[in-house]
């Protein structure tokens, strides 16, 4: 367990972007999160919740990462597989006790494809 604030914002889980004095955060969970995020990154070449300075300092970038409101096929018209979706959307829960840990994450049929 962490509890310190450490990383780029743009790639920061919720739970640490939220994080406040005295709470600890599963610091494996909060990486499976950035991993998500540099995946999407990766397939999509875009963040998933905002690439400017001034969206990661609104309340509304927060907001993008609890609903999980990224547009997936809608920006450069780019498709994936519903598989590679559907790690994405696993690697991104933005509840850490729902995520998906890094070791079914390794056995997920995307990664078999």
């Amino acid at each position: 367990m962490k509890g310190t604030n450490c990383g780029s914002d743009l790639y920061k889980a919720p739970e640490v972007l939220k994080l406040k004095n005295g709470y600890v955060y599963d610091a494996k969970a909060a990486d499976i999160y950035s991993l998500g995020v540099c995946l999407f990154e990766m397939l999509y070449y875009f963040k998933p919740f905002g690439e400017s300075l001034n969206e990661r300092n609104t309340g509304e970038f927060m907001r993008r990462q609890i609903n999980r409101n990224y547009k997936i096929d809608q920006v450069l018209k780019i498709r994936i597989s519903e598989n590679a979706r559907k790690l994405i959307d696993l690697l991104l829960d933005p509840n850490p006790e729902q995520r998906i840990p890094a070791t079914k994450a390794s056995e997920h049929i995307w990664l078999k494809e």
